[in-house]
């Protein structure tokens, strides 16, 4: 897959950037042509770095190869050392830090080493760096390699839910989630930067991979199943919705590299990304269960709390406002329930963004008889921390996260309940700020 979708992504990127990557081009190839002789290199091929490759395969690809507590940066855990998911007091908390640490420090050696090698004339290494995050990232966000990562499953657990149809007895699931690409049109996409800086840059990427990762997986069933149904228009339909998102997000990282390597940015692109809305981040840690009517369905409701399972009502806090507390209405942000405590975080780069803003608090209407206890955290270091009885003491926050790190929201449920139906908290206009 990685061969076909870096030559289709490197023909449809701008004239100049092309031009950028022309003396690297052939790095990224292995083919052969019309007498059968070699073309290209396919320089940094983490599959040739595993144990079982020939030893020149290996010699070959060492020299980009990165080890992190020992393991390649390659593929990503199933699941993180211990279990990722535990009921945790009945939060059934999911907490994916190993697996984000992992993947961060490859995304930062890797963009930083592609820039480095680039901006120095080497396009022969830039390529070797580049070509292996490329085939990381394809191998981990699509297809049957997409279940791995954060909050995944072995691939051949399908076959475990999904029988073969009595005309294919011997055939399984997980044979159909193989990563057969179609030809896609990326013509129209016009790529987007992910950073000014490789920290930033790496930022953006993981939840750009963590994105296309959870489209992969909701496509994975229905490529099942048309399989099965032998759809092959389906089929076909299917493996190339992945393959574009997958291929979109291959232009954004070469166009980012090519922005860093020659301190390119367009002043627009640039400035679009110095407020981040949290709304859409993909959280560290998070619940898979709260009290009230958010329960196993939707304990983490974006733009909008509920009124019952079913029913949606904006997000709105009472706020102080030039002395006089007025109820406030925010299009972005989260709404919760509580439980005996949860944890919601982010991970936050080092260096790039100075502070988070947001508002929290129970909601002005829903959270009348409500009562919790709401501690924000960098790492252990404790910035804010209040108990909200009512919906009245909904309070403004703003803190320091410049030095990165784990920025947790922990909320613990003051009621005789753990699960009363008035605990709503609102996470109002989370935004993080250069």
């Amino acid at each position: 897959m990685a061969h076909d979708t870096n030559r289709m992504v490197l023909d449809a990127l701008p004239a100049k950037e092309q031009a950028f990557w022309q003396d690297g081009r052939n790095c990224f190839f292995l083919g052969h042509d019309a007498d059968g002789g070699t073309i290209g290199e396919n320089l940094g091929d983490p599959d040739g770095y595993a144990a079982h490759a020939p030893v020149d395969s290996q010699a070959k690809a060492a020299p980009y190869a990165l080890e992190i507590m020992g393991v390649p940066f390659h593929y990503f855990w199933v699941e993180a050392i211990g279990s990722e998911t535990t009921e945790s007091g009945g939060t059934w908390q999911t907490d994916t830090e190993q697996n984000w640490r992992f993947i961060m420090d490859g995304f930062d050696y890797y963009l930083a080493a592609v820039v480095r090698c680039a901006k120095a004339g080497n396009m022969r290494d830039a390529a070797g760096f580049m070509n292996w995050l490329c085939h990381v990232f394809q191998d981990n966000a699509g297809f049957m390699h997409a279940l791995h990562g954060p909050a995944g499953v072995h691939p051949f657990m399908f076959n475990e839910f999904f029988p073969p149809p009595p005309d294919l007895p011997h055939g399984s699931a997980s044979a159909f989630l193989g990563e057969r690409v179609p030809d896609v049109d990326l013509a129209g996409y016009r790529p987007q930067l992910l950073g000014s800086s490789v920290a930033e840059a790496a930022f953006h990427l993981y939840h750009r991979y963590r994105e296309v990762n959870r489209h992969s997986r909701h496509n994975l069933i229905p490529l099942i199943q048309s399989s099965y149904a032998r759809d092959q228009a389906g089929e076909t339909a299917i493996r190339a919705a992945i393959a574009t998102k997958l291929a979109e997000v291959l232009m954004d990282i070469f166009h980012t590299v090519y922005c860093l390597a020659t301190d390119s940015f367009a002043d627009a692109a640039a400035t679009a990304l110095d407020n981040v809305d949290m709304t859409d981040l993909f959280p560290v840690e998070y619940p898979n269960h709260l009290g009230g009517c958010y329960g196993v369905a939707s304990p983490i409701v974006k733009r909008f709390s509920l009124s019952d399972r079913t029913t949606t009502v904006p997000l709105r806090l009472l706020l102080e406002d030039n002395g006089e507390r007025r109820p406030v209405t925010f299009d972005a942000g989260l709404g919760t329930g509580a439980h005996y405590e949860y944890v919601l975080s982010y991970g936050i780069p080092r260096g790039v963004y100075q502070r988070c803003e947001l508002a929290v608090g129970l909601h002005a209407e829903l959270g009348e008889k409500g009562c919790v206890d709401v501690t924000i955290q960098l790492d252990e270091n404790i910035l804010f921390h209040d108990k909200f009885a009512g919906a009245s003491a909904a309070q403004r926050v703003a803190v320091d996260v410049a030095r990165g790190g784990i920025l947790r929201w922990r909320v613990r449920a003051l009621t005789r309940d753990w699960h009363d139906s008035n605990n709503h908290v609102v996470w109002g206009a989370p935004t993080l700020i250069k």
